[in-house]
């Protein structure tokens, strides 16, 4: 079993317990979400009586000798935990080009200078394709969100927004930086489950950002498909002063509909924050270094530091 595998799947184990569901309000998705709390287990004194077996079978007369005996494993087995997700594929981190003051030993390779190839969202749409744009361009900002609003009632697998265009811009810069990142899902009863994003920049006024399990991932590679797909359509941002957000949660997949609108607000809150606010010990600068850390393929990316900031979040 791969380090991200193990990664993937033990932390979330020691993170179950059942959630409390609050109802929040996001400013910029400025749509109800379920607030996810969750506790941590306790996984010593869980399997403290097996561990006491373990230790008498070793000869030691107590469960602190036989952590003592285990010590260089466990220290091994936390510095592979702690160590940067390996991405399949093209998917792969790429480490920073040097600088042009650094010698390089030798020229990157070709999979190093090509930026990662992202799949193309088969459910993207344009905005012309879902509503009128010239009718709609007739109307206030105010009115176009209820307008927007309605065009996605009646579809219960539909999320949808209107974002200012200032905000988008943050989390357009912010993207831009890092296209790749994880961010953990509270589930009720199961604890942490990690999800894959990818952005897209599809044209002009299209971009996309795609969710998919991480597990997902490391057992199909390339050929995952994502379980959410969501679409910036910036075609009246600049005339109106709104972005509007319009996403498909796909059935079966894993993931409802409450679940995806959590890792946009996620999403919003890791990318869409703005700089210089908290200082860099604040919850604004540890977000962004953590995205920093996980772009550049460093080993000081932590996923337990990644959850705690996520368990901040409200």
């Amino acid at each position: 079993m791969s380090a991200l595998l193990r990664l993937a799947l033990r932390p979330a184990r020691t993170l179950a317990s059942p959630l409390k569901q609050q109802k929040r309000y996001a400013r910029v998705l400025d749509i109800d979400l379920r607030r996810f709390l969750q506790t941590r287990t306790d996984v010593a004194e869980k399997y403290k009586h097996l561990l006491e077996q373990k230790a008498k079978s070793e000869g030691l007369e107590s469960v602190d000798d036989l952590k003592q005996a285990y010590k260089p494993q466990i220290d091994q087995y936390k510095r592979d935990a702690l160590a940067p997700p390996e991405l399949p594929g093209s998917l792969t981190h790429h480490p920073p080009p040097p600088s042009p003051s650094t010698p390089s030993a030798s020229p990157p390779t070709p999979s190093q200078s090509k930026p990662p190839q992202i799949p193309k969202s088969a459910n993207q749409k344009s905005l012309d394709s879902i509503i009128d744009t010239s009718k709609i361009l007739l109307h206030d900002p105010k009115e176009i969100e209820y307008i927007w609003r309605a065009r996605h009632l009646s579809d219960k697998n539909s999320l949808c927004a209107v974002i200012p265009h200032e905000t988008y811009l943050r989390i357009e810069k912010s993207a831009k930086k890092h296209p790749m990142f994880i961010l953990p899902l509270p589930r009720a009863d199961q604890g942490i489950e990690l999800h894959f994003l990818q952005w897209q920049f599809s044209s002009p006024t299209t971009v996309n950002v795609m969710f998919t399990s991480l597990i997902e991932y490391k057992l199909r590679g390339e050929f995952a498909s994502p379980h959410t797909t969501v679409t910036h359509h910036l075609d009246i941002s600049e005339e109106k002063g709104i972005v509007l957000l319009q996403g498909s949660v796909v059935e079966n997949r894993g993931v409802s509909v409450e679940e995806a609108k959590w890792l946009l607000m996620a999403l919003q809150k890791f990318y869409g924050a703005e700089e210089g606010v908290g200082g860099a010990g604040g919850e604004v600068g540890r977000r962004r270094e953590l995205m920093r850390l996980f772009s550049e393929g460093r080993q000081e990316f932590d996923v337990q530091a990644l959850i705690k900031e996520v368990e901040t979040i409200n």
